[in-house]
């Protein structure tokens, strides 16, 4: 039998993994560090929250609703904030404090929402939702979140490197000027990454309170988790799909981890981070970047 301990730590790393694949996309079309990744995830939470008390449906079977908000929150973001700055050539640290702001606004949008929820007697602070279903022993989380990511990674790379539109999309990443040249939406693509960012971001936000050990004291939780998302997405690549996905893993499992081997919890911050100092030191473009180029050598190699 799988610990419980376990459990929690790699349904907690596939949540991690989901959030670093968000700000991955939007970093590589748009090149903006999103701040608000975080409360990217909140809006699932707090929508699947008033699904399950007021209407009595249980988060797994409302996770369609929440990512269709959460992609429009995406989208709303892009053209209300992203794209009106970069059309006056703000520069990508201009961006970046704009997403900055952006949190905030967001974050407080939700906390007059919770407010809302609070005076209808649902109880968010701190937020658990119902117990989780189990196959035996297994918790659904666990099933449901691992192949969530297996799936997302199969679903991204065959649209990234099998169709047209993930041409066009590579295209945006690698040379913008001259991808727009050759005929590329590069309208298209962004719309799309932050679309797509806002639908995981609540994909994973629902998900999250259904971990026992997270409680969600407020919205402002997901921003308070944002260092772990970056550190996640530096430690991968911030340029590598399969390197979110191991940066999330290596991050989330550190954070669990290494306070409990060590015995000190109150550093369950700090050592994540170390480890993202020392990946830097010994790999600068991140572990993703450094897999991809052994495997760019081993299919050069099979070709000669």
């Amino acid at each position: 039998m799988i610990s419980s301990f376990i459990i929690q730590a790699v349904c907690y790393s596939n949540i991690i993994a989901l959030l670093t694949i968000s700000l991955t996309l939007t970093y590589m079309t748009t090149k903006v560090p999103n701040f608000m990744q975080g409360s990217f995830a909140m809006v699932g939470t707090y929508v699947a929250t008033a699904m399950y008390y007021l209407l009595h449906i249980h988060p797994y079977f409302s996770l369609s609703v929440e990512c269709i908000i959460g992609a429009i929150v995406g989208i709303l973001v892009y053209y209300l904030i992203i794209r009106p700055l970069i059309r006056r050539g703000a520069s990508i640290v201009m961006l970046m404090i704009a997403t900055f702001a952006g949190d905030f606004i967001l974050c407080g949008l939700l906390f007059i929402y919770a407010n809302y929820l609070q005076d209808l007697g649902i109880q968010v602070r701190p937020l658990w939702y119902a117990s989780d279903f189990t196959i035996g022993s297994i918790p659904m989380l666990l099933i449901f979140s691992t192949l969530s990511i297996a799936v997302l990674y199969i679903i991204l790379f065959t649209i990234l490197y099998k169709t047209k539109f993930g041409i066009a999309v590579r295209a945006a990443v690698e040379n913008p000027s001259l991808a727009q040249t050759l005929g590329v939406n590069l309208e298209a693509v962004r719309v799309f990454s932050w679309a797509l960012s806002g639908l995981l971001s609540a994909y994973a936000g629902v998900l999250w309170p259904l971990i026992p050990s997270v409680s969600v004291t407020d919205p402002s939780y997901g921003s308070s988790q944002l260092p772990l998302i970056f550190a996640s997405s530096i430690v991968g690549g911030l340029d590598s799909l399969i390197g979110a996905i191991i940066g999330g893993y290596v991050i989330g499992l550190s954070q669990i981890f290494l306070p409990y081997i060590t015995g000190y919890t109150e550093l369950g911050y700090v050592f994540p981070l170390i480890i993202m100092v020392i990946v830097l030191l010994i790999c600068p473009k991140g572990i993703g970047s450094l897999i991809e180029r052994l495997l760019g050598r081993k299919v050069i190699t099979r070709r000669v």
